[in-house]
């Protein structure tokens, strides 16, 4: 059975760098809206509702969508994921 819907607070997301801040910790919000696009939401006062990254599957690429401009509802940033180019056996056996 697909997933249709979900949303899940309060997950924190945790400083990596232990020599900066090592218990600093940003709440986040995960929604799927069953639309085949995955957003992380930042709740943490200091970032506005409209920033965020967005997984998705858009013409067979998988893309990771950045909002990082408080001031835009537009996103600033489109990556795409290239896929993994397949080894053939020659190739191995070259190797």
């Amino acid at each position: 059975m697909a997933v249709k819907r979900f949303v899940m607070d309060g997950v924190m997301l945790t400083e990596q760098n232990p020599g900066y801040h090592p218990h600093r910790s940003t709440p986040s919000k995960l929604t799927y809206q069953g639309d085949g696009q995955f957003f992380i939401g930042f709740t943490e006062d200091c970032y506005a509702h409209t920033q965020g990254v967005a997984f998705e599957m858009y013409e067979g690429d998988l893309r990771v969508i950045v909002w990082a401009d408080s001031e835009s509802e537009d996103p600033t940033h489109t990556i795409i994921i290239e896929k993994a180019k397949e080894v053939t056996k020659a190739t191995r056996k070259k190797q």
